[in-house]
């Protein structure tokens, strides 16, 4: 596994293999990879697993029917509800003997305390430019600056060639820059450049945002240098806008003509 050093560290440390595990990351950083590793060097047996709570019971019961030392892996466990989490609160103080859980998820602020506290949690770092470097030369792909910019994880170059990852990009520094000048969303056709009617066609709106925000950012940082005192405004603002449209992506109530339309909106606001 490319990067996050830190974290192979300690496990490389580990005596014996943790009941409970909790890896907070992106979609896409590796977190069922680090998982399948560590599960393998204690000659662990790897299940995969949703969140719903039928899961979670599928999980306590698959424990107690075996003997075998398994590692149940949950993924998305951001979106968990009130009785899976209960459910897996109760199975984590009561582990099945030979079995380990891990729990991957992309925000920890959406687990409760109570659930933190009873695994050990890693926290998946950003991955910096040797790492997409080294990443791009293993799967012989070709590199850009841009990928550490605006990508949240190495899998997004195995989507993405380098092409596409410049014109997201330069789609993202164009709405930070000229949207404030423009009628509205289509003077971009960002939606053509989205999936949304069409999830085969453009890039994922979880993505987009988060470029949106690293473009927004690092413009806020030039804003600041420069002693640009307006620019900065509009670029901090703009980053409030986004922050807000993140956590839309996780409210049923808004489908992503919602998200996308009213992160516009709230752009031409300011």
């Amino acid at each position: 596994m490319i990067g996050q050093e830190k974290i192979k560290d300690i496990i490389s440390r580990w005596k014996a293999l943790p009941r409970f595990i909790i890896l907070v990351g992106s979609q896409g950083c590796g977190k069922k990879t680090l998982a399948k590793e560590f599960s393998n060097r204690f000659q662990s047996q790897v299940l995969l697993f949703e969140y719903k709570i039928d899961d979670i019971r599928k999980i306590i019961e698959t424990a107690n029917q075996n003997n075998l030392d398994m590692t149940f892996v949950i993924e998305n466990g951001e979106k968990m509800s009130q009785g899976a989490i209960a459910t897996l609160l109760k199975v984590t103080e009561e582990a099945p003997n030979n079995s380990h859980i891990v729990l991957c998820c992309d925000n920890k602020n959406r687990l409760p305390e109570t659930l933190l506290s009873r695994g050990e949690l890693f926290i998946f770092q950003s991955y910096n430019e040797k790492d997409f470097k080294d990443f791009c030369s293993l799967h012989k792909l070709e590199y850009t600056q841009n990928s550490c910019l605006i990508l949240p994880n190495l899998s997004y170059c195995l989507s993405f060639n380098k092409d596409k990852i410049d014109d997201l990009y330069l789609l993202g520094n164009k709405i930070s820059k000229e949207i404030r000048y423009a009628n509205g969303a289509n003077a971009f056709k960002i939606e053509d450049s989205l999936q949304i009617k069409n999830m085969d066609v453009g890039y994922p709106l979880d993505l987009f945002i988060y470029c949106l925000n690293q473009i927004c950012t690092y413009s806020l940082l030039n804003a600041r240098k420069n002693n640009d005192l307006k620019e900065a405004t509009i670029q901090s603002k703009y980053i409030d806008c986004i922050h807000k449209a993140t956590k839309r992506l996780y409210y049923p109530l808004y489908n992503k003509q919602m998200i996308i339309d009213k992160l516009i909106i709230d752009f031409k606001i300011v």
